[in-house]
């Protein structure tokens, strides 16, 4: 009788990460103040919400129990071979290329030098230990509000990152190039990259994001990108998940932009079995332009699901979306954009929230899901 009670016992998949965070805390003493609060408040709020269900509105075509109820062990640091990179690179035509293995700089496969005047790069590891007030005004900042457990999960457990600034009134010709592969293989593991932007006012560039990995290695990418855009500042940012198809791969974007800034995303889905992505962004000056654009290409049992929340803060804003994907075979997704204006009114607007989904049965490919909306507040 006690053997079927133990059995039956509820998992607390939430402990786990407590336990392990508790481990990790010790280990990080010579992190700064700042960033140790942000941590503790992440594993906080994660620990007050737990995972989320299909009972939650946002997560009602998001099952994640294939993600929480896996023990992903914490990513060690791995190594890949320059050769198997090579499909995901971009070499010269790059101005920087930075790559992160398990969530970790890889320097020897990076090249960061001979950079353009007004762009500086590197990783954020070493900006918090070398000058952490640098990152302090921008890093958890801009996702801090975002109410995803995963994303509380990443802001307490992540090691490392890209920083990737550019100065006031400099224009950057060729984009840069960020890239997160997971090795997988062995036990599943998490890795927990975390990317920072920061367009200078007056500044100009662009930045492609990779995520790929290992094909038919299982494993969990949780990632938070962070977009702080300044005023005039014009930022293209391009997205490309090319993650094992037996992989799980969950993302935040936080976009903040500025006065007259026009921001302009990207989003390309092509791999993972459950692949999740919340795009929030904040139009907190008036004048600027903000396009959050994806396509999707899922095929087998994969599913899709994309979240948009755009924030007309401040008036004589222009936000447009785009959402279009191709299934096949057994394949789903589903997009849900939400729109509000008036944060910082006395008398905000009203949230407006659009949801389309879609899936197939046979096995043929057929153009599917298409979401579009375009409004000036």
């Amino acid at each position: 009788m006690t053997t079927v009670l133990e059995q039956s016992k509820p998992v607390d998949h939430v402990s786990r990460y407590v336990s392990r965070y508790t481990a990790k805390r010790g280990r990080c003493a010579s992190e700064p103040s700042w960033l140790t609060g942000a941590r503790d408040e992440a594993l906080a709020r994660f620990t007050a919400s737990g995972f989320p269900t299909t009972r939650d509105e946002d997560w009602r075509f998001t099952p994640v129990s294939p993600i929480v109820a896996t023990p992903f062990l914490d990513a060690e640091a791995g190594h890949v071979d320059a050769n198997r990179l090579v499909l995901h690179l971009f070499g010269d035509a790059v101005a920087a290329e930075l790559v992160f293995v398990n969530g970790r700089f890889s320097a020897a496969l990076s090249r960061t030098e001979n950079l353009p005047a007004g762009l500086a790069v590197g990783s954020l590891a070493q900006l918090i230990a070398t000058r952490p007030e640098a990152l302090e005004p921008w890093l958890t900042t801009a996702a801090a509000n975002q109410g995803s457990a995963f994303t509380s999960l990443n802001t307490a457990f992540f090691e490392d990152g890209a920083f990737v600034e550019i100065a006031r009134d400099a224009v950057i010709d060729r984009p840069v190039h960020v890239v997160f592969y997971s090795t997988g293989g062995g036990a599943p593991a998490v890795a927990y990259p975390r990317l920072l932007v920061v367009a200078g006012e007056h500044s100009e560039g662009s930045l492609i994001e990779t995520y790929a990995g290992s094909e038919g290695t299982t494993y969990l990418t949780n990632t938070v990108a962070e977009f702080f855009v300044g005023h005039r500042a014009i930022l293209n940012h391009y997205r490309l998940q090319r993650e094992s198809l037996s992989a799980y791969h969950v993302g935040t974007q936080a976009v903040r932009t500025g006065r007259e800034s026009v921001c302009q995303s990207h989003n390309f889905v092509l791999g993972g079995a459950i692949a999740r992505n919340d795009v929030s962004a904040v139009l907190g000056g008036q004048g600027g332009d903000t396009t959050l654009n994806g396509l999707y290409l899922a095929g087998g049992t994969q599913l899709v699901d994309t979240h948009t929340t755009i924030d007309h803060a401040l008036p004589h804003n222009g936000s447009h979306e785009l959402y279009k994907g191709i299934l096949a075979a057994r394949a789903a997704a589903c997009s849900t954009a939400r729109s509000s204006s008036g944060r910082m009114r006395r008398r905000p607007t009203p949230s407006r929230r659009t949801r389309r989904c879609s899936s197939r049965t046979a096995p043929r490919s057929t153009p599917s899901l298409s979401s579009r909306s375009s409004r000036t507040m």
